[in-house]
């Protein structure tokens, strides 16, 4: 099949997605997924037109509240040289391994690295929001119509 390159985005509302995957008694599915993440990256992938390792880019931006009701917005964004799939961007893997200040470092994830820094850059504030964007551009593998549909049509006459 000919593929094409692609601008692919996921992207997903962290405090509400935590709360979602929280009141689940199971693991997280591809339906969970579909409604958690928004964009193209993740209906791509899960149909295999799209491969699982990419070169990312996530920026998350995060909103908060004072007590005296100020609003305070707070950016961060990461960019990445070598494939990794969303999962190893989002919760790092030990065998990636990161520079930072001339040292390697094993990768802790996007997560761990926002936790920290809003833990500390947002201290007693209260995060209304926290949104992330996750871009990659990506070989989409093309998908001819006539060919789906008559994979369709089949699968009706045998069902």
């Amino acid at each position: 099949m000919k593929k094409t390159k692609q601008k692919l985005s996921a992207t997903w509302e962290i405090l509400s997605t935590a709360e979602y995957v929280e009141s689940l008694d199971r693991d997280v599915n591809d339906d969970d997924l579909v409604k958690i993440y928004q964009g193209s990256f993740v209906p791509l992938f899960l149909a295999h037109r799209v491969d699982r390792k990419q070169i990312w880019n996530v920026v998350i931006k995060t909103t908060a509240k004072a007590d005296d009701g100020t609003i305070h917005e707070h950016e961060m964004e990461w960019s990445f040289n070598k494939l990794m799939s969303i999962k190893e961007v989002i919760s790092g893997a030990k065998h990636i391994k990161v520079e930072r200040d001339g040292l390697k470092l094993r990768w802790s994830g996007v997560s761990d690295q926002w936790i920290k820094a809003v833990d500390e850059d947002l201290k007693g504030l209260t995060a209304v929001s926290a949104w992330a964007t996750a871009t990659c551009v990506g070989m989409v593998e093309q998908v001819n119509p006539a060919a789906t549909l008559l994979s369709r049509i089949q699968g009706m006459v045998a069902a």
